[in-house]
């Protein structure tokens, strides 16, 4: 929103000006960005937002899964970090991990370090007992990926026959079935 991006531009002039760095920003509007990944946010919305029905609210968390639709194509990396997230060390290092990426890698994504996912596929789990699904990493468990520091490789993301098969209706549909995911 408007006030939002006033405040951020404040705080991002003057940490420019302190560090004398300059990062080129550009901002979107959420609601344009929705309209435009509409198949994208109305396949996912329903599925896993708190409150369905609530479009346009909902509608920032599910941007990302198509950001490579709306990022320049000239632009082939980009990093998502949560507002909250303090750097304390050149951003650069974050984005030498793309050169650690793997042929096929997509995401650069760390393990969940809260319960989350334990919660929330509490149906499977009762279901499945033995999963390892919502476990904890250190015990050798799956619990689902942190999204607060997000690495995308754009260039993979556009030519991808397979992502956008994973976030086709359909595939969305099939694993929230089969995963009990509410």
């Amino acid at each position: 929103d408007t006030e939002s991006q006033i405040i951020a531009d404040n705080i991002l002039k003057l940490s420019f000006k302190k560090l004398n760095k300059f990062i080129n920003v550009k901002y979107y509007d959420v609601h344009k960005l929705a309209n435009e990944l509409r198949e994208i946010v109305s396949v996912m919305s329903p599925k896993f937002s708190s409150k369905p029905g609530t479009y346009y609210s909902d509608a920032l968390f599910f941007l990302s899964l198509g950001i490579h639709k709306i990022a320049s194509s000239r632009q082939k990396y980009a990093v998502m970090l949560d507002v909250d997230t303090k750097l304390r060390t050149d951003i650069k290092l974050l984005f030498k991990e793309f050169e650690g990426f793997g042929d096929k890698s997509l995401f650069g994504l760390a393990p969940e370090l809260t319960p989350v996912y334990r919660h929330v596929l509490y149906l499977y789990r009762n279901k499945n007992p033995n999963t390892l699904f919502g476990e904890a990493y250190s015990s050798g468990g799956y619990p689902g990926y942190n999204s607060g520091v997000v690495l995308f490789h754009l260039e993979r993301l556009r030519s991808s026959l397979e992502y956008d098969q994973i976030v086709s209706e359909d595939m969305v549909r099939h694993m929230t079935e089969k995963y009990s995911f509410k």
